[in-house]
């Protein structure tokens, strides 16, 4: 999902998710999607006078997307061209206002820090994937390059393998929504035979299947 949320003044006016296809791989479309979105929150506000984000994979200290796997399936020579200054051309669409975006993980490590006070804090944000970042005791960020997502976290040899690499075991696989795909039918929830993790649809880069899934965990969950 792309996530949007308007704030001023630290309150919060409007906070939307809104559905998106990260395997496209017209760039124009995930431009589309993000400024729809962006657009639609924002309209709650008087004016934007800041744009602050996240995004999975390595983002540059300016801001840039050097590489993150929100975009999989864009060709290399597209992505170079249309999506690693992506960023900088949605914040002109508000008046190039000032803009700073950073990983995902080190957001949840910068909340962290933020909630309990102590830094040297590794945060790990658990969504349709999995982030990780790290701040020092001062809560400053160091620059590194934080993706969790793909370390390989279970050596077991019956490990689970995941649609984006040659590895079994990978971090996401237990800290993330295929996780709870894997569990539910373990714990005894009722799941069409399109939506169980041996499912060939759901062991795609598609998360939509992992999507569904939850919901029914979830209404299990109430039951």
């Amino acid at each position: 999902d792309i996530k949007t949320v308007a704030v001023k003044d630290n309150e919060v006016l409007e906070s939307m998710e809104t559905e998106w296809d990260v395997t496209n791989p017209d760039p124009q479309y995930h431009w589309d999607m993000i400024l729809g979105a962006m657009k639609k929150t924002a309209a709650k506000l008087p004016r934007v006078e800041a744009i602050g984000g996240s995004a999975t994979g390595t983002v540059s200290g300016n801001s840039e997307a050097t590489w993150c796997d929100i975009f999989p399936n864009v060709p290399p020579d597209v992505y170079q061209e249309k999506v690693v200054n992506i960023f900088h051309r949605l914040a002109k669409e508000f008046g190039d206002v000032p803009l700073k975006v950073i990983n995902d993980g080190e957001v949840t490590a910068l909340a962290g820090k933020m909630m309990v006070n102590q830094g040297n804090l590794c945060g790990i944000s658990m969504g349709s994937s999995e982030g990780g970042g790290y701040c020092d005791a001062d809560g400053n960020l160091l620059g590194w390059i934080n993706e969790l997502c793909y370390i390989q976290l279970d050596l077991n040899p019956e490990a689970p393998y995941d649609p984006w690499t040659p590895h079994s075991g990978i971090s996401h696989m237990y800290l993330g929504q295929r996780a709870a795909t894997r569990l539910a039918e373990l714990g005894g929830v009722d799941l069409p035979d399109d939506l169980r993790p041996s499912a060939p649809g759901m062991n795609t880069m598609k998360h939509e299947g992992h999507a569904k899934c939850l919901k029914l965990i979830q209404a299990a969950m109430k039951d």
